[in-house]
């Protein structure tokens, strides 16, 4: 590993203890995925940007949640504190919540520990239950997740222990789940989409695969060193190892070719996102930037406690970091995409944070919690 301030979250069933020692692995899917932790309208210029607001007369930019920061730079909620909106609670008390996921209404996300997936509206409103895994019917653990095409896809962890599928499925407004991508082996963590098909990685293969949805998996690239985050864009699968010495950053053509590594000063990563000119990633205590034009990249932030879950939107970069795991010490924060700025912090004392997910008025995030039943999930304005 880089060195011993990052934080692993993974499930014990990897191989690796679900429990806070020195690493993560952790980062967004979405490459287009008491108040501690709000929405707000969608702004290209920073967390201060216009949006649309509320409607309020422009009086006050300090405290008016209709108008934070900025005229009309709505809070859809949540309050505004010195210019800035507050994040807020999508849902407490979850256990283990780690994968997320956004469609035009909700914000979903899987509980790990619960064996579920659960859903609920992103400006408000009570969550609900999905799909469960059912002892003796179809059981699951979920961990990463997707939502594309009117479906919620996740990684299945324990599929091969549970006799399952590499990927599970079920519709966004709820019905039973179904599996697809077999067969499987345990360890099935990040998972990426376009359309129909679904590339995903197995931590305790060293490989990546690709399903087409419904239909079984194919081999996509072998020989990896603990592949953790995908991401894809309209020429390359990406991933991140999280495991030094076979590439940090890593990509190969979406339609099968040789696998390449993009930052030789990357020796181990976990989250990973994309616009059109970047490759963005968490990597010990830094967060890096890398052209996809190849080159060695720049950090837009350094110093850092277990920066995990990372995703690129609207010309900017939101990552959460999970800290020291006391339940306290984990934040949220933002950059614009070419580092021109200093980093800008969106929320602190979030327990664990783990990974993230945005749209272009909010972005969302899991709190892993210290303790099972102390998670959360959570939103802010951008």
């Amino acid at each position: 590993m880089d060195d011993g301030s990052r934080i692993r979250l993974w499930p014990a069933s990897v191989g690796l203890l679900a429990v806070v020692v020195p690493c993560a692995c952790l980062g967004s899917l979405d490459y287009l995925g008491d108040t501690s932790a709000g929405a707000g309208a969608s702004s290209t210029s920073g967390p201060g940007g216009s949006g649309g607001g509320g409607g309020s007369p422009c009086d006050d930019v300090v405290e008016d949640a209709d108008n934070c920061g900025q005229c009309g730079h709505s809070c859809l909620g949540g309050p505004c504190i010195d210019s800035r909106c507050q994040p807020v609670v999508v849902a407490a008390d979850q256990d283990g919540p780690f994968g997320i996921g956004v469609d035009d209404t909700h914000v979903y996300w899987a509980n790990e520990g619960a064996r579920e997936i659960r859903r609920a509206p992103k400006t408000g409103g009570d969550d609900e239950v999905l799909a469960t895994s059912t002892a003796g019917g179809t059981e699951f653990v979920p961990l990463f997740l997707v939502v594309v095409g009117g479906q919620v896809v996740w990684s299945n962890n324990e599929a091969g222990q549970l006799d399952g599928r590499a990927l599970m499925t079920c519709p966004t407004a709820g019905g039973p789940a179904a599996g697809f991508a077999a067969s499987a082996p345990d360890g099935n963590s990040g998972l990426a989409a376009d359309g129909d098909r679904f590339w995903f990685a197995n931590f305790g293969q060293n490989d990546l695969r690709v399903a087409d949805f419904g239909q079984d998996a194919t081999p996509f690239i072998s020989g990896e060193h603990g592949p953790a985050q995908v991401a894809v864009d309209e020429t390359h699968v990406y991933w991140t190892n999280e495991l030094e010495d076979s590439g940090g950053v890593r990509r190969a053509p979406r339609e099968g070719g040789p696998a390449e590594t993009l930052d030789p000063d990357v020796p181990s990563a976990n989250g990973i996102a994309l616009d059109a000119d970047a490759v963005y990633v968490t990597s010990g205590t830094r967060v890096r930037r890398i052209p996809k034009q190849r080159g060695r990249g720049v950090d837009l932030d350094s110093s850092l406690f277990g920066p995990a879950g990372i995703v690129a939107i609207g010309g900017r970069v939101y990552w959460v970091n999970s800290g020291d795991g006391d339940g306290s010490t984990g934040t949220v924060k933002t950059v614009d995409a070419g580092g021109l700025e200093e980093p800008v912090e969106l929320a602190a004392g979030q327990s664990v944070p783990v990974l993230i997910a945005a749209d272009d008025k909010q972005i969302f995030w899991t709190n892993r919690g210290s303790e099972p039943g102390t998670g959360s999930v959570m939103r802010v304005a951008r």
